[in-house]
């Protein structure tokens, strides 16, 4: 088993024999290797390829919201950053609303109160109402 060894919420990513799980600091799997792509924890959550669709699970391993995303990223101040099966982005809350709308080209997580976004191939910055400072 090959570890990440960078924790995250108490928890790292492994990988063996093509498949992704996580481990806590005594070395014990917590989720099973059982994932495609996934990434670190973030405000409670992480984000798994679960038939080919990007779903939010949490430390359980339970389904908190509904596989419906193309790309998904991690969750930063309450929103993250999804792209739908028709290729727009836009971000959703942890319950999997839809805060700002699905309008850009690329979108990436919050930092601090704004993110990068590429609106008609120009890069800009978003707020967290989703208007273009």
């Amino acid at each position: 088993m090959k570890a990440r060894a960078i924790f995250s919420e108490g928890v790292a990513r492994v990988t063996e024999k093509g498949g992704n799980g996580y481990i806590d600091r005594q070395g014990r799997v917590v989720l099973p290797l059982k994932y495609g792509q996934s990434g670190d924890f973030s405000e409670d959550l992480t984000v798994v390829n679960g038939l080919g669709r990007m779903d939010y699970i949490d430390r359980s391993g339970r389904v908190k919201i509904t596989p419906r995303f193309r790309n998904a990223w991690y969750f930063r101040n309450g929103l993250a950053a999804v792209q739908t099966k028709a290729g727009r982005y836009g971000y959703i809350d942890q319950q999997g609303r839809t805060v700002i709308g699905f309008q850009f080209d690329m979108a990436y997580p919050f930092v601090g109160e704004l993110a990068p976004v590429v609106v008609k191939g120009a890069d800009a910055y978003v707020n967290r109402s989703g208007r273009k400072v």
